[in-house]
């Protein structure tokens, strides 16, 4: 199954965990470093490259997910509410 479909089916808070093998247009075994929004980085030849994610070929029942780290701005607004929990609370 191509990796953009199983994206696509996937938790919005989880992603592929790094280091994991594809198969790059259904000929060549590649590994994954990063699984991005639309695109992934695979290790080729010695080199990282850039690649849609419908280029990938995964066994969904053998990739391994992890939890997405926050995004700046979803980290920056619960450290903002948590100050502003703290200062109301001492008032």
């Amino acid at each position: 199954m191509n990796l953009a479909d199983v994206m696509g089916a996937a938790d919005q808070f989880q992603e592929p965990v790094p280091d994991q093998i594809a198969i790059l247009d259904g000929a060549r075994e590649v590994q994954m470093c990063a699984v991005l929004d639309r695109t992934a980085v695979i290790e080729l030849d010695g080199d990282r490259v850039l690649v849609a994610l419908h280029r990938l070929d995964v066994d969904p029942q053998r990739l391994l997910w992890q939890k997405k780290p926050l995004q700046a701005s979803e980290a920056f607004r619960l450290r903002r509410s948590a100050r502003l929990k703290s200062v109301k609370s001492n008032r």
